[in-house]
C-alpha cells in the first residue's frame, strides 16, 4: 500500500466501507424476505389467528327532540325615529349578546343625537322586531 498516495488512499477506504455496508443490507434484506415467508407459510397452513368477534354495534342514535319554539316577542314600538340608548336598554333588557354587538356595530352610523338613520331600518326591524 506505500505506492499509493494519500487520495488513493483515502478512496480505497471509502471504496471498503461501501462494500461492507452494501454486504450489510443485503444481508438484512434476505433476513427480513426470510421473515416473510415464514410469516406468510404460518397462515397458508392453518395456523390462522383467531376470528376477531364482530364489533359491537351502537343502537340507532335518536335525535334530541326539537326544543319548544321561543314565543315571538310583540314588536318594540318607537315613536320617531329609534336611538342608540332605547336600543341599548332593548338589548340590556332582552339580554341577548347579539343584540349588543348590532347596537355597537350601529353606533359608529348614528347622527350626532343618538339617532339611527333610515338606512338601517331593514336590520332593526329584522334584528330588533322594531316597528316604526
Amino acid at each position: 500500500m506505500s505506492d499509493l498516495n494519500p487520495r488513493e488512499t483515502a478512496l480505497k477506504k471509502i471504496n471498503d466501507a461501501l462494500a461492507a455496508g452494501k454486504a450489510a443490507a443485503e444481508a438484512r434484506v434476505a433476513e427480513l424476505e426470510a421473515e416473510l415467508a415464514k410469516a406468510q407459510r404460518g397462515s397458508r397452513f392453518g395456523r390462522r389467528r383467531a376470528a376477531e368477534p364482530p364489533p359491537v354495534l351502537l343502537p340507532p342514535h335518536e335525535p334530541a327532540p326539537e326544543p319548544a319554539p321561543k314565543p315571538r316577542a310583540e314588536p318594540v314600538t318607537f315613536e320617531g325615529r329609534p336611538t342608540l340608548p332605547q336600543l341599548q336598554a332593548l338589548a340590556a333588557q332582552s339580554g341577548a349578546d347579539e343584540l349588543a354587538v348590532y347596537v355597537d356595530l350601529l353606533r359608529e352610523h348614528a347622527w350626532v343625537d343618538g339617532t339611527i338613520p333610515p338606512q338601517f331600518d331593514d336590520i332593526l326591524r329584522d334584528v330588533f322586531g322594531a316597528s316604526f
